[in-house]
């Protein structure tokens, strides 16, 4: 008796739920086919783990945004970033040097010339000079400055050769000394490699001013009296500075000092027969070129000089 209950609800049981398969079934079947435009209602276990709709797949990287060039600092051991490698970008315009500093300031300082010097445009007469020059410099490439220069002359061979081969007396006069405001600019500066194993700074520099001389006649007839000229003397000039320390340079130079002299005339009668002063006022005028070479050592002062400007 038992046992035939048992199978009856058995057999309920699985008509049952062969109904309820059969009716789920036709439901999505349905839904497929829009037929039913009627929720459906999912369990939470039958959603979870299902993404939103508006949630982008895992392997999405998403929008890119450009942040700008990623520079990567490795730390140091003590905490601090490390040196940035050379076409890194740079935190600042302090750490870009373009040009390096000059070697060598002279604004606001003073430079004492003593130089030895020869002439090298006369044959009949050479003069030796001896020195100095003393210039400010108002920036480091505009100058003003003196200069004094003593002359000792020197008879050359053709002077005295003269009179014998042509049976004339050569017109010659020796200078004495003379003295000059100049002013000076400095046009280039630049530095060659000396054997490879020094840099050499150097500059050029040109010049000019006016100054005051004295000249004395040599007379061709010694028993005349000699007499002596005041010239007035501009000059121009250029030349070279090799800086060797910063207080001590090599300083050589070409100048031309341009005059006009006067000349014992050729119709002086000789003996002694007239004076000096009379001779002076009947002499002979000439335009003259006086070029001197010379070379000496330049000091300055101060001694030492700083920077005042970023570089």
């Amino acid at each position: 008796m038992k046992s035939r209950y048992g199978l009856k609800f058995l057999s309920v049981a699985l008509a049952t739920a062969i109904a309820a398969s059969a009716g789920a079934r036709s439901a999505f079947a349905q839904d497929d086919a829009g037929g039913d435009d009627g929720d459906v209602t999912f369990s939470p276990d039958e959603t979870e783990g299902t993404p939103p709709a508006d949630t982008p797949p895992a392997d999405d990287p998403g929008p890119v945004i450009d942040d700008g060039p990623v520079i990567d600092e490795p730390a140091t051991p003590s905490g601090a970033p490390a040196k940035k490698s050379l076409g890194s970008t740079r935190e600042s315009w302090k750490d870009i040097i373009v040009i390096p500093q000059k070697k060598f300031l002279k604004r606001k300082r003073f430079e004492l010339s003593p130089h030895l010097g020869i002439t090298i445009n006369d044959n009949m007469i050479r003069h030796f000079t001896q020195g100095a020059e003393i210039n400010y410099f108002l920036t480091d490439a505009l100058s003003i400055g003196v200069e004094g220069n003593f002359f000792i002359a020197q008879e050359l061979e053709r002077y005295n050769l003269t009179p014998q081969q042509h049976w004339r007396v050569p017109t010659a006069n020796k200078y004495i000394w003379n003295a000059a405001l100049n002013f000076s600019y400095i046009p280039f500066y630049g530095k060659f490699a000396l054997f490879n194993r020094a840099t050499v700074h150097w500059e050029s520099w040109v010049a000019a001013g006016v100054g005051v001389g004295q000249s004395e006649v040599l007379p061709r007839d010694p028993a005349n009296e000699a007499f002596k000229n005041f010239l007035i003397q501009p000059n121009v000039g250029g030349g070279l500075r090799f800086f060797i320390f910063d207080w001590l340079a090599l300083h050589m130079g070409v100048r031309d000092y341009i005059f006009l002299d006067k000349f014992e005339a050729t119709n002086r009668p000789p003996g002694g027969q007239q004076s000096g002063d009379t001779a002076k006022e009947k002499a002979d005028s000439a335009l003259i070129n006086n070029v001197v070479a010379y070379a000496g050592l330049s000091f300055w002062f101060p001694l030492s000089f700083k920077y005042s400007t970023l570089r």
